[in-house]
């Protein structure tokens, strides 16, 4: 098998799209989020923080069918989990 195969296979070929990045208004997100943002019409710049964001995202949610928007719904939660755990003092 080729080593091109087997990066595909084990999405060792995709990482770069799973790295944060920081946009031009400071979010961080990868290219991968931004591409299921773009799909559902949700515009990243307009959002001055990950809250308004998540607003954002709740907001899309709400006009789709039962499980039309199960990438969206796993975004949320990715991104309410990482703000929990980089605004929580241990």
């Amino acid at each position: 098998m080729e080593n091109e195969k087997i990066e595909e296979l084990a999405g060792l070929n995709e990482i770069e799209n799973n790295f944060l990045k920081e946009r031009e208004n400071g979010l961080l997100l990868t290219d991968k989020q931004i591409a299921t943002l773009n799909k559902h019409k949700i515009n990243t710049s307009k959002a001055g923080s990950m809250s308004e964001l998540l607003f954002m995202i709740d907001q899309a949610m709400d006009g789709c069918e039962e499980g039309e928007c199960e990438d969206l719904e796993y975004l949320a939660e990715t991104i309410a989990e990482r703000q929990y755990y980089e605004n929580t003092h241990k």
